[in-house]
């Protein structure tokens, strides 16, 4: 199969965010064009929500947090409502339509499907289903479909009890008639051999084993930190002349100003995720709180900022208001602590532009922004796919504190990062220690950043994805 030749369509909620998935997406088209030779002109979007880029088609019915997608998770276990099947099969009908008519306006060879292993995904993960049912009945064996599980159902105890109607749809999440199976860690490889054995009409070990790759979240590194840095100074990628107003932009600034404060005395703790449960933004708060008390322990009083880079998507902000509440809450115990926080998404997009009057900057920016701050990066995460933004922060030059998820200890600790880690998300004394030794010791800053830079540049890099990804496509 001559991949430069082929004509692409890539399937998912949104495209062109700041989310997992979306940034994965991204990274396989770059490697796609880069290094497979596909051209951009062939590759094909569709997707709920998407900025205006080309080769896009956005249809509402594939967002992932349209209603009928909420009522199918809201009920996944409960009791059927009395018409739920049909409901379903209507939503089924329309996002399978838009499926055929997307397929046959680019004439596509391959569609590649994401996280439709996973039931927010409900109805474009059926509808591909039911698409490729049909095609394969009629003998038709184009498009071809490559499915890139991220995580699953599975793996969430809120969908370990499907009722009697979405028991019947398992067999779709994903379909069992993909033809090539990516997976982003080695945990998901029982759970395919899982789902494809039990609800498979063919045998899951030619898939398995012949047309399966795991291949992991990867990341460029957007500087020459090779060049190193001036003596005493962290190393981070150069600061832009257009990202020298964040802080103000961000209410940064102001928020330490009314502390008495300035950002040049300040300590800079970056979240880099998005605002949901599972990244437990709590415990970066826990943790930004223990830091300023060791700062005041140990005579040194120092302001502590910790900045969320990535946006909520949920309405209404349900978990924004938590987390509000939470460092309201650690604010009023710790009161004689200085910790600003703070939640930019509203000024953080995927990519820089201007809205009215308001600055936008790039999400991928952030990141070296703190770094040249001297700042850490936290990432508490309880689950997580891999690790797409904490090798976006390493990749800046930002050290990273993190917990051991699980599939950090099952993939990611192979790599021989040098991270401060904890488990369970504990705060402990130890974690504060090696915390502050990155923040105070410049020399071993950068050496650990160096560390982490070499091995991102020799083992993550996008053209480990071109290489994992290329035999897959060309098996099938």
């Amino acid at each position: 199969m001559d991949i430069s030749s082929l004509c692409i369509g890539i399937l998912h909620s949104i495209v062109g965010g700041n989310d997992g998935v979306s940034i994965v997406i991204d990274q396989s088209v770059q490697a796609l064009t880069e290094y497979l030779g596909v051209p951009p002109e062939n590759i094909h979007f569709l997707a709920g929500r998407a900025p205006a880029r080309a080769n896009t088609r956005r249809s509402e019915i594939f967002w992932h947090k349209n209603d009928i997608n909420r009522y199918i998770v809201s009920h996944y276990s409960d009791r059927p409502p009395d018409g739920m099947r049909e409901t379903i099969e209507e939503h089924v009908a329309e996002a399978e339509n838009v499926i055929g008519e997307f397929v046959a306006t680019h004439d596509l060879d391959l569609l590649i499907a994401h996280n439709t292993s996973h039931a927010y995904n409900f109805i474009a993960a059926v509808a591909l289903g039911r698409y490729l049912e049909k095609r394969r009945a009629r003998g038709m064996m184009s498009p071809k479909c490559l499915t890139w599980w991220h995580d699953s159902h599975y793996e969430r105890a809120a969908f370990a009890d499907p009722n009697t109607v979405m028991s019947d749809y398992i067999r779709y999440l994903p379909t069992v008639l993909s033809d090539g199976l990516v997976v982003i860690n080695s945990c998901q490889l029982s759970f395919a051999r899982e789902h494809f054995a039990t609800h498979g009409e063919r045998s899951a070990d030619l898939l398995l084993e012949h047309k399966t790759a795991v291949i992991p979240n990867t990341c460029e590194i957007p500087w020459d930190w090779h060049l190193g840095t001036e003596s005493g100074r962290p190393l981070a990628p150069p600061l832009e002349n257009y990202n020298r107003t964040f802080l103000d932009d961000a209410g940064i600034t102001a928020g330490l100003r009314e502390r008495g404060a300035t950002p040049e005395n300040t300590l800079f703790l970056l979240q880099h995720t998005r605002i949901v449960p599972r990244k437990r933004i709590d415990a970066a708060i826990d943790f930004a709180f223990a830091l300023a008390r060791r700062r005041e322990q140990q005579g040194r009083r120092q302001p502590v900022c910790l900045l969320v880079s990535g946006p909520s998507y949920d309405k209404p902000d349900t978990h924004r208001q938590e987390l509000t509440e939470y460092f309201r809450t650690a604010s009023a115990r710790d009161a004689d602590l200085d910790v600003l926080f703070v939640m930019a998404e509203h000024i953080i997009v995927p990519h820089r532009g201007i809205n009215g009057d308001r600055k936008l900057y790039s999400f991928g920016d952030i990141p070296g922004i703190i770094a040249g701050l001297g700042g850490l990066g936290t990432y508490f995460s309880e689950v997580e796919g891999f690790g797409n933004n904490l090798l976006e922060m390493m990749a800046a030059g930002l050290p990273v504190v993190t917990n051991r998820f699980p599939v950090y200890d099952s993939d990611l600790a192979q790599y021989g990062f040098d991270l401060p880690t904890t488990r369970d998300c504990a705060i402990t004394p130890e974690l504060i220690d090696q915390a502050t030794r990155l923040l105070d010791d410049t020399v071993r800053r950068n050496t650990t950043v160096r560390h982490n830079l070499d091995i991102m540049e020799r083992r993550l890099s996008h053209r480990v994805l071109a290489e994992r990804l290329k035999p897959v496509i060309r098996s099938l």
